[in-house]
């Protein structure tokens, strides 16, 4: 709707504030136990790891998406930019935090098994994407369309 310029302005904007709020309340919250704000004072090479991976598998997943979805917007089914950018976005995004994330992690049971759990996680997102969003994505433009969009476009005159 506000094309690809800006919508890299706002992914970029909400990238490093995600990447702080998700360090410090991992840190805080590790392993699903409160450990203390003091915590914060030693750097938790773990959870920086993860934090990072997110940070960059979201960047890479965002801008994918993004790029796709400017190319394929063009086609004339209204589906195929959406759903064909959220197939591939996702694949990148998950497939790049887990290997980040986990391989070679000092999690035994993650770094055995981040390939299957990725592929998981994949289908999962895969799924609620195309079944919950897709739909409401096209309520929204066809709601824009009919409603908001020819009221502010100014008819031409010759």
């Amino acid at each position: 709707i506000f094309g690809s310029q800006s919508a890299r302005r706002i992914v970029f904007a909400a990238m490093f504030p995600a990447l702080l709020v998700s360090y410090i309340v991992s840190v805080i919250f590790f392993q699903g136990n409160y450990q203390g704000v003091e915590q914060l004072s030693h750097f938790n090479g773990f959870v920086a790891r993860i934090a990072l991976a997110s940070f960059l598998a979201y960047l890479l997943g965002q801008l994918t998406d993004i790029m796709i979805f400017m190319r394929l917007r063009r086609l004339k089914s209204w589906w195929l930019a959406p759903g064909g950018s959220s197939i591939l976005g996702t694949l990148l995004d998950t497939f790049f935090f887990y290997s980040v994330a986990f391989y070679a992690s000092s999690d035994a049971f993650m770094a055995e098994h981040w390939v299957a759990i990725a592929w998981v996680d994949y289908a999962f997102k895969l799924l609620v994407s195309l079944i919950v969003f897709l739909p409401i994505y096209g309520l929204l433009i066809n709601f824009l369309l009919r409603n908001i969009i020819p009221k502010t476009v100014e008819p031409r005159t010759a």
